[in-house]
Parts: structure tokens; sequence; C-alpha cells
């Protein structure tokens, strides 16, 4: 679940910097920026978006995972009831299992759904005319 919040705010981010930088990248390209370096501005910024993303995604799992019985002790004594009561799931405390190669498929996964959700965006801004996005703004 928290990598589907990350990912979200991933796309949406490519989103806002295409909507938001078309007049800045667009004063580039009559100074001679190609087409391709254009996209290559954005899906750059999709990949270290994606990096970003994706590493403060693992720390913060991490540190979830890590101190998950604290947190239900905390929230136990904070709500006046545990919340996994023994006697009804058998277990004392939260099990936990962390495999690296999991996570390692997460974090790349991550990434490239950010370098992918850059992809259409680079796109439309590469084959955009500066006169027609200025004509808008």
């Amino acid at each position: 679940m928290i990598s589907q919040v990350i990912e979200n705010s991933q796309c949406i981010g490519v989103v806002i910097l295409a909507a938001d930088s078309n007049y800045k990248l667009l004063a580039r390209n009559p100074l001679g920026a190609p087409s391709r370096g254009v996209m290559g501005i954005f899906l750059s910024y999709g990949l270290l978006l994606g990096l970003v993303g994706s590493g403060a995604g693992l720390v913060i799992g991490l540190l979830f995972v890590n101190y998950i019985n604290e947190i239900a002790d905390l929230l136990g004594t904070i709500t006046g009831r545990p919340v996994f009561n023994p006697s009804i799931y058998y277990f004392y405390e939260i099990p936990t299992i962390v495999d690296p190669v999991t996570i390692a498929w997460i974090v790349s996964g991550a990434v490239a759904i950010a370098v992918l959700a850059s992809i259409l965006p680079a796109i439309r801004a590469a084959m955009l005319h500066p006169v027609e996005a200025l004509r808008y703004e």
C-alpha cells in the first residue's frame, strides 16, 4: 500500500512538471535545444523523481516494519485496547519478514513506473511548438 502511494505521487509529480514548465522549457527551444534535449529533461526528471521517491519509501517502509510492534503497543496504549488481541490471533508480536529480493523488485518497479509515466509528457513537450505554447500563456 505504501508503494502504491509513492508510485501515484511520482506520476502526479511528472504531470505537474509537464503542466508547469512548458513555458520554461519552450524558452530553450528557440535557443537551439533540440526536441531530444527537451525529452531528455522530462525523462531524467522522471528517473530522479522515481529514485528519490523509491528511496524515501524504502527508508520509511523499513523503519515501519522494524518498529511495527512498538507502534502497535503505542496504539494499544492510546486506545486502551490491543491492536491484535493475543487471545484471538494467537501471536504476541506481529511477525515481519524482510526479503531483500522482494525489496529490490519493488524499488525497481517504482522507478520503472516513474520513468514510464514521464514518457508521455516528454513526447508532448518535445512535439510542442514554442509559438503554440506561448499563445495560451
